[in-house]
């Protein structure tokens, strides 16, 4: 999200948040409230009609871990923490338009056959290898990963 300055001017320059945004300078109204340059109604994040509304509903629909999983689940993933007035159709038109979903899937044989992995014959021929990260600290500012190695013998 661009924080800086500009975060106040889309604000002010925008149709849907502009008169709300003003009144709410000094206290909270009808569940709306500022808070260091930004926009919240209740705890959700007030989205200026620019190209960040268009850009959380890619992310959210098929972007990073997302799955192209359509338009009820991108909408569920933006409502806990966005708000903008018609979202619901924004959601809609963007996830028309997503050339991934569109494309054609196969309903006669959906998944094709199950093809059983070969057994190696000897240690160290087919491995794996993977990072874990994220693990929780041990102490000050420790980071923690696990370096994972599989051999599928």
């Amino acid at each position: 999200m661009v924080a800086d300055a500009t975060s106040k001017e889309l604000y002010l320059e925008d149709h849907d948040f502009s008169a709300i945004y003003d009144t709410c300078k000094v206290s909270t109204k009808d569940k709306y409230f500022r808070h260091d340059g930004f926009f919240f109604k209740e705890n959700k994040l007030c989205v200026p009609n620019c190209f960040l509304r268009e850009l959380l509903v890619r992310e959210a629909h098929g972007g990073g871990l997302m799955g192209h999983f359509g338009i009820t689940k991108t909408l569920e993933v933006l409502h806990e923490h966005f708000y903008w007035p018609n979202m619901k159709r924004d959601v809609q038109r963007i996830c028309d338009r997503c050339i991934t979903c569109r494309q054609p899937k196969s309903r006669i044989m959906p998944h094709g056959l199950y093809t059983p992995l070969h057994v190696p014959k000897e240690p160290w021929v087919d491995i794996f290898m993977d990072f874990i990260l994220g693990l929780p600290s041990l102490g000050k500012g420790e980071i923690l990963y696990l370096l994972l190695w599989i051999d599928f013998l």
